[in-house]
């Protein structure tokens, strides 16, 4: 920058151009972090923003990074060999307390409050058809739910809900 002083002499003022070069260093560090975040997939959609947990032969596949008020996917993937019998999932009290389910694929077969929070019984025809609980968060913040399949056992699933 250029500082005009009394008469014609021009000279530069190297305290604002240091002040300059370090508010623009840390704007451009800010950006860069911004653009790596998003590649990694922090706002979605990037190889961060997808968790898997197992419980026994059940995969679990979730969306780490939600938005408040947007629904998420809750994948449970039966991948090894299973009875006929119903699937019983329960989803914790913590999670049905700051979250809504928007519906599953297929459709319940029952559903009802317990005191840990809800459990819903699914018929999964072929071993390998999924099972989609669609959970639309109501608040922000930095959840742990618990998710667990009745005879198999929990997986806690950690979510970062931002506004």
């Amino acid at each position: 920058m250029l500082k005009v002083s009394r008469g014609t002499s021009v000279e530069t003022s190297p305290d604002f151009d240091r002040r300059w070069f370090f508010a623009q260093s840390i704007l451009q560090a800010v950006l860069a972090l911004l653009v790596v975040l998003g590649l990694a997939g922090v706002f979605g959609g990037g190889w961060l923003s997808t968790a898997h947990a197992r419980i026994g032969p059940v995969d679990v596949t979730y969306d780490r990074f939600a938005r408040r008020s947007v629904p998420i996917r809750i994948t449970l993937q039966d991948i090894g060999h299973r009875s006929t019998d119903p699937l019983r999932v329960s989803l914790s009290r913590d999670l049905i307390g700051k979250a809504v389910i928007v519906r599953t694929i297929p459709a319940a077969l029952s559903s009802h409050e317990t005191a840990d929070g809800t459990e819903m019984s699914f018929a999964v025809d072929h071993p390998q058809a999924p099972v989609v609980i669609s959970v639309q968060p109501d608040r922000f913040g930095i959840f742990d739910w618990t998710l667990r399949v009745e005879g198999l056992g929990a997986a806690s699933l950690f979510q970062i809900i931002y506004p």
